[in-house]
């Protein structure tokens, strides 16, 4: 397994992209960090990481990051995402 694969095995990362498509509009990391129930700074991470392998992205206000969007790749995951967990249930 690559490195990339290993994000998904967190036990919170699958959730910052369903937050992000559920709330369906751009959203800053601190109402995603409530959202998911975990730290400001671990979803930093995760968001890093999100961001590295190009499943959303960040936009800045004068250098401050202000809100979080995902890609179309990230759009994709986050349904197949949601669309397997609603099989599972």
């Amino acid at each position: 397994m690559n490195e990339n694969h290993n994000i998904f095995f967190y036990k919170k990362a699958h959730l910052v992209l369903l937050t992000i498509l559920n709330f369906g509009e751009p959203i800053c990391t601190t109402i995603i960090s409530r959202k998911i129930g975990t730290t400001f700074s671990h979803t930093i991470i995760l968001v890093k990481k999100m961001e590295d392998m190009k499943l959303l992205k960040k936009k800045e206000d004068g250098g401050r990051v202000k809100e979080i969007v995902l890609t179309k790749k990230g759009v994709r995951v986050a349904r197949q995402i949601r669309n397997l967990m609603e099989m599972l249930r």
